[in-house]
């Protein structure tokens, strides 16, 4: 994470940086980076479920971000970035962004600011005006607030990620979800 000299805002680079490999997911990941519904809902039949939020606040758009919501590089973005935990161990890196203003009060994503400790499916699953796109997925680095959150991670091989993007009211919000060793 990098801080800006002006008061600003901060830079967090994405999670979805591109790992250079030509290893495919096995059948087990192939399941996890394409299964539908709550990922939450997911974890939480593996064991005792947590949630530590990583970073919470505006953030300045990188590249990928930026792509990713239709948005300008260096524009304003509210990012929520948790560790999806098992039983204490870290399974699942999410990083959520939407744009700042549509996290503005009585916008599309005004809730994105207040869910503190709560996991997002409890904001994504119970509104028939929110509808998911596909998701598309790809080996990544394991991304720079992880290594910082999570120091058992070795920084040799590819992650496995997942993203797609919600829709409300037209406005988009983008959720990457990153699966650590831990998980498989």
């Amino acid at each position: 994470m990098q801080r800006m000299q002006d008061d600003r805002i901060l830079r967090i680079p994405s999670p979805l940086l591109p790992f250079q490999t030509s290893s495919t997911p096995t059948q087990q990941q192939q399941y996890w980076l394409t299964r539908p519904g709550s990922l939450t809902e997911a974890l939480r039949q593996l064991g005792q479920f947590s949630l530590i939020v990583v970073y919470e606040g505006a953030v300045e758009a990188g590249p990928e971000d930026a792509q990713l919501l239709g948005v300008e590089e260096k524009a304003t973005l509210w990012v929520r970035d948790v560790l999806m935990c098992v039983d204490d161990q870290p399974f699942v890196y999410a990083h959520s962004v939407a744009p700042l203003g549509a996290t503005d009060e009585h916008q599309a994503w005004a809730a994105l600011r207040y869910q503190g400790q709560q996991p997002l499916a409890t904001l994504l699953y119970h509104d028939a005006a929110i509808k998911r796109l596909p998701f598309f997925w790809q080996p990544v680095q394991c991304p720079p607030s992880v290594r910082q959150e999570a120091p058992f991670y070795k920084n040799g091989a590819p992650l496995w990620a997942r993203h797609s993007c919600f829709t409300r009211e037209e406005q988009p919000l983008v959720i990457a979800e990153v699966f650590l060793e831990t998980f498989w």
